[in-house]
């Protein structure tokens, strides 16, 4: 179900909004801006590419989780199509070059670089639904004939998306990390309490920075305060 505005080009699914909403509601304002950035960056790769390739926009649908832009591929090359296809996923990689140096000074910043590598790796997966399907068939279809290419691909596709779901099925029923450095670095990219990542935490003893969250069960509780009362410590 979509909402269409046809002078725009634009159709929006009636779940997309909610879906916003959900995510603000999960991370936060902040870092909902910086993955609605990094989506935006892929999609204007690929509206880049296009523009490039002097290909026209046929429609611009938004959905949960994302959106397709549509073109008009009829006159459109192999090699067109591979670089339109790789040209969202090439977009988060430059910008997560580029924040690279810097991703350990913010952990917002590395918050961005790691939403970047996100997309970027699952959109160059080889399915056939993502832009490394369509990359592949492009390669594919330049060094083999058009039934044996389209066949690879389907076989591609079908391994590519077991293993996901494989992958998808271990993850949840993998137990918690244990206790390193990492998982207190990583309790939460976004430092705040609510998401889990270092806060600043008074205990008897005065304020320290102490990781809290789910992650962080190994963290020893804070010290009991002395009474000078029991006339020992």
């Amino acid at each position: 179900m979509y909402a269409v505005f046809p002078r725009l080009k634009l159709r929006v699914s009636l779940f997309a909004l909610p879906a916003f909403f959900l995510t603000l509601y999960l991370e936060g304002p902040l870092p909902t801006l910086l993955l609605l950035t990094a989506a935006l960056l892929h999609e204007g790769g690929h509206l880049l590419a296009m523009k490039a390739f002097s290909l026209p926009v046929r429609r611009v649908d938004l959905n949960p989780m994302g959106a397709v832009i549509l073109y008009d591929d009829s006159l459109c090359s192999l090699a067109a199509s591979g670089w339109v296809a790789f040209a969202g996923a090439g977009a988060n990689l430059v910008a997560l070059l580029i924040c690279l140096p810097w991703g350990m000074r913010s952990p917002y910043l590395l918050f961005f670089i790691l939403a970047n590598g996100f997309l970027a790796f699952l959109n160059l997966l080889p399915w056939q639904a993502l832009d490394g399907g369509k990359l592949l068939s492009c390669i594919l279809s330049r060094h083999l004939p058009t039934e044996a290419a389209e066949t690879t691909c389907r076989i591609v596709s079908r391994v590519t998306a077991r293993l996901l779901a494989a992958l998808l099925l271990a993850l949840g029923r993998a137990p918690p990390p244990p206790a390193s450095p990492f998982t207190d670095l990583f309790c939460s990219p976004l430092g705040t309490p609510d998401a889990g990542g270092p806060a600043l935490v008074t205990d008897t003893w005065g304020p320290s920075l102490a990781p809290q969250g789910p992650l962080c069960s190994h963290v020893a509780p804070p010290a009991p305060r002395w009474d000078p009362g029991d006339g020992h410590r």
